[in-house]
């Protein structure tokens, strides 16, 4: 467990940069400036999980196998193909809001595709090198907390930033030419586009994680689309309170982090009782620690709601709603790791498509009839519709006892 508290620690400020980012962009700016970088930000997350092309968790699954099999250039190889892909997805998202959406977000999303998808290859790739404080450090998060830091360093001394989508443009390719550069110079990474028999297998190795990461990215985002029909303010309240829960979804990810290894190594030798044992042991985890987060964020909100315009009750109600999702989600246990340790993946994928799909087809007509609070009940419902049904596969195959 030391390890585990080690990995949560490097990784902290990462998971609350974006919560920082999006509470300050709130405080700091007009409704319409708010809406508008919310809009831009989850164009680029998800563009981003299409471009990555489900590298990121290729390289923590299969790293020591990547590296035997394929010598140093499969990372190179990788790179060139999120490169590639991110031009072309920008391009596409460019024309597409260009002639039909006319948000006006075209070009930030263009400019800063590219850098942005690399960045999370580059942590995952420092963390399976164990080099744990760059990985955070190149993480999203990371990169909105030194964005806010900006924003709020430039108000202080009377230089307000009126468009902070300028400040996170620069910093992003800062960071993604420092982290290149650094590559390059200690031979971490080696181009060649000689070997497509790689870029297949990488490709092919990698989907069923993007199309995981996609469907479920749908699933929690796609309301806050249909939510912004309502109203711009819907829209904000919405993002808000799902950035709240960027420590609970932060610790579902260094879990992830944690357990990824740990189960591939017990799956090799064989061991069906350490695997269950993690599993029940951090589902025990994800109680305390659920608990805790629920009582301290409620009293938060409740002095937070007397004394800042910006916290409405919207915002705690979405925040409680979703938050119940994801909590009794979690105590089901970390099903969706497991089942991609033990090969498995694709009927994580099933559970993830199905509540996607529910989501995709009954946001519209929930939303209809029930309005904003009934799409969020929605979301709360597939994520844990997700998991119990990894939970009944797990146990179907005896993965779990």
């Amino acid at each position: 467990m030391s390890d585990f508290f080690k990995l949560v620690f490097y990784r902290a400020g990462a998971a609350f940069g974006t919560l920082f980012f999006s509470v300050l962009i709130t405080f700091y700016y007009s409704d319409d400036i708010t809406e508008k970088i919310f809009s831009i930000t989850l164009v680029l997350y998800l563009l981003s999980i299409a471009s990555r092309s489900g590298f990121e968790l290729l390289i923590v699954k299969d790293y020591h196998a990547l590296t035997c099999k394929n010598k140093p250039e499969w990372f190179g190889n990788m790179l060139s193909i999120v490169f590639v892909l991110s031009a072309i997805y920008g391009a596409l998202y460019y024309f597409i809001d260009l002639f039909f959406l006319k948000s006006g977000n075209e070009l930030w999303v263009v400019v800063n595709l590219l850098p942005f998808s690399s960045l999370l290859i580059f942590s995952y790739y420092f963390r399976a090198k164990e080099f744990k404080f760059l990985s955070a450090l190149v993480e999203h998060g990371s990169l909105f907390l030194i964005v806010s830091v900006f924003i709020v360093a430039a108000k202080l001394i009377g230089l307000p930033i009126e468009n902070p989508m300028i400040i996170l443009t620069i910093l992003n390719w800062i960071f993604f030419f420092l982290i290149l550069i650094l590559l390059l110079k200690f031979n971490l990474v080696q181009f060649s586009f000689t070997r497509f028999t790689i870029i297949k297998k990488l490709l092919i190795s990698g989907s069923p994680f993007m199309l995981l990461a996609i469907a479920s990215y749908v699933t929690l985002w796609i309301p806050a689309f249909i939510i912004k029909t309502e109203s711009a303010k819907a829209f904000i309240d919405y993002n808000l309170a799902v950035r709240l829960l960027a420590p609970v979804t932060f610790i579902i990810t260094a879990v992830d982090f944690y357990l990824s290894s740990h189960f591939s190594k017990a799956k090799k030798e064989g061991d069906t009782t350490i695997i269950n044992d993690l599993f029940y042991q951090f589902r025990r985890f994800f109680l305390f620690s659920g608990v805790s987060y629920i009582v301290l964020t409620s009293v938060l909100l409740f002095y937070a709601i007397s004394y800042f315009d910006e916290v409405t009750h919207q915002i705690v109600l979405f925040y409680g709603v979703v938050l119940s999702g994801y909590f009794i989600s979690c105590l089901i246990g970390p099903c969706g790791i497991l089942l991609n340790m033990y090969g498995l993946v694709k009927y994580a994928n099933y559970a993830t498509l199905i509540s996607a799909f529910l989501v995709t087809i009954l946001v519209i007509p929930i939303f209809n009839v029930f309005g904003a609070l009934g799409a969020v009940v929605l979301v709360a419902s597939s994520i844990l519709l997700r998991n119990s049904m990894m939970y009944f596969i797990l146990k179907n195959y005896k993965v779990l006892v």
